[in-house]
């Protein structure tokens, strides 16, 4: 009696291509839960350090040392976690602010009239008697006019709640951020954590290189 052959392909090169497609997927979902795990782990603890710096700063207002004593409870509370994020990128704020969490900024006076600093240099601060606002130009923006509430009382300008100030002052490297212990009873202090994160394997999750996360906390001051 003849025997007849299986004529049925061999497998084995099919076989290796089906598990590394298979392979592939599952590595993805396995550091894609573990990544997402752990920027959500480092996200909830900035958030906490952040709330908790802010609690003790509208408490202290009075100390001539709050905002280096505010970033210290920060990093006691992060616990050795910061070092987690990238090197160089820790950054810890402290800060009186308005009520949209802006930051409130100093102003000077000199022979020429009230004036704010922008990276080292003056920029006079006018007066619209059409708009009855006080403003300051935007040369990086056709000479634009940026309105601002003027507080002559306290010499502090901030934005008028239309965040337009706010992005020019971040834009030009606005100084003279007024301190916090200068918030007065029921105004508000901030306290701003800024860090990049830097995902473990980005490539293999289509996720960018670095990802910059902020965490900020608004509390009434209470000690004025």
């Amino acid at each position: 009696m003849a025997q007849v052959r299986s004529h049925r392909p061999r497998r084995n090169g099919a076989a290796l291509v089906e598990t590394a497609a298979v392979v592939v997927v599952f590595l993805m979902v396995l550091f894609g839960v573990l990544e997402y795990c752990r920027l959500i782990f480092l996200k909830q603890l900035i958030d906490n350090a952040a709330r908790e710096g802010a609690r003790y700063a509208v408490v202290n207002t009075t100390s001539s040392s709050l905002a280096s004593d505010t970033v210290a409870v920060v990093n006691a509370r992060m616990a050795g976690f910061s070092n987690a994020f990238k090197s160089g990128t820790w950054s810890v704020q402290v800060y009186h602010a308005d009520a949209n969490g802006n930051k409130v900024y100093a102003y000077q006076t000199d022979t020429g009239g009230d004036y704010v600093t922008t990276g080292g240099t003056k920029t006079y601060i006018q007066y619209d008697s059409t708009a009855k606002q006080n403003y300051v130009v935007d040369s990086k923006n056709g000479n634009a006019k940026v309105y601002f509430t003027l507080d002559t009382t306290h010499k502090t300008v901030t934005d008028t709640g239309s965040a337009g100030f706010a992005t020019w002052a971040g834009n030009n490297s606005l100084g003279n951020v007024d301190p916090a212990g200068n918030a007065a009873f029921g105004e508000y202090i901030v306290v701003q954590i800024d860090c990049d994160y830097n995902p473990i394997v980005p490539t293999l999750l289509m996720m960018n290189q670095t990802m910059h996360l902020t965490a900020k906390a608004l509390m009434y001051s209470e000690a004025n």
